[in-house]
């Protein structure tokens, strides 16, 4: 099933937006299977199932589709995630950008974690294999603290 999982990730590029689109599949395709009460959908959810390829809910049926979803969860938590810090909350086209430049400088299939770091000022944050590294503004005004006080110090005298 990572094939299906591969095609969730071609435009998914945070572990929320997965989360929530493997929710989006998974009870769409019970709903189709089983019945029952179907959640409403967003416009944006509608439109990500629809820019499904046909055959990548074919592979599912009545008799396989909780395995299926089990294999995808499972291979979801094995996924790299990248976790950074903004001072902002990433609209859809940043998200795609900052995505997009993640998967070309560390993995094809790595997915973001954002959060939000209202202490940062100007920049980011990253987080990569449990190393966090803070490209801000504040970091490098906290290295340099001593220096712009005493030029300070220096100014009012």
């Amino acid at each position: 099933m990572n094939n299906l999982l591969a095609i969730i990730l071609k435009d998914t590029f945070t572990l929320a937006q997965l989360n929530s689109r493997v929710r989006v599949l998974k009870s769409t395709l019970l709903n189709e299977f089983f019945g029952g009460s179907q959640t409403q959908l967003t416009a944006g959810e509608m439109s990500w199932l629809s820019s499904l390829p046909p055959d990548a809910k074919s592979k599912f049926n009545k008799d396989n589709v909780y395995k299926i979803f089990e294999e995808i969860e499972k291979a979801i938590k094995l996924l790299p995630t990248l976790t950074i810090y903004l001072t902002f909350e990433p609209d859809e086209p940043t998200i795609f950008k900052i995505g997009s430049f993640a998967r070309k400088l560390y993995q094809p299939n790595i997915l973001l974690d954002t959060k939000i770091d209202m202490g940062l000022i100007a920049g980011c944050s990253l987080v990569w294999k449990g190393r966090k590294k803070d490209y801000s503004l504040k970091s490098r005004l906290d290295e340099k603290k001593g220096e712009v006080l005493e030029n300070f110090k220096k100014f009012l005298r």
